[in-house]
């Protein structure tokens, strides 16, 4: 794990990951650099031996930027770690996309464990990937 630690700052960082030019372009993103992975595995509920496959989306998540807008910061009186939304001016203990995070390594592990072929694979990724943009898309509609 401690590789990923360290390959999370290298250059090409992104294409190795593959975070797609929206994330790597949006201006002002914040990386972690203060949350450790053992500290995000277990807050994505996994296990450090877990299947290499559900490992290495974990490492994958974990290296993405935050979504905009948040950063990580410490507690003052604590020094414990979290996260701070400034359009919004609210803090959470919780990472910023925990939950998706958790949906897509448990879509992962269901994969995993059902050992499917490829193309089965990528169709239920597609499936998930569907059902999760119609699902925003319905959050967004409220805010109009």
């Amino acid at each position: 794990l401690a590789h990923v630690c360290r390959a999370r700052n290298s250059p090409g960082m992104e294409a190795a990951l593959g975070v797609g030019p929206l994330l790597v372009d949006w201006p002002g993103l914040r990386r972690p650099s203060l949350l450790v992975l053992e500290q995000f595995l277990d807050a994505v509920g996994i296990a450090p031996l877990a299947p290499p496959a559900v490992l290495e989306v974990a490492q994958r998540a974990y290296a993405i930027p935050y979504p905009p807008n948040w950063s990580e910061e410490l507690d003052a009186a604590s020094g414990a770690l979290y996260f701070y939304n400034e359009l919004r001016d609210e803090a959470s203990w919780e990472h910023p996309v925990t939950s998706t995070f958790r949906d897509v390594l448990d879509l992962v592990a269901s994969l995993v464990a059902e050992k499917m072929n490829l193309g089965r694979v990528s169709a239920r990724i597609e499936e998930n990937l569907l059902a999760a943009q119609q699902a925003a898309s319905e959050e967004l509609a409220d805010w109009a």
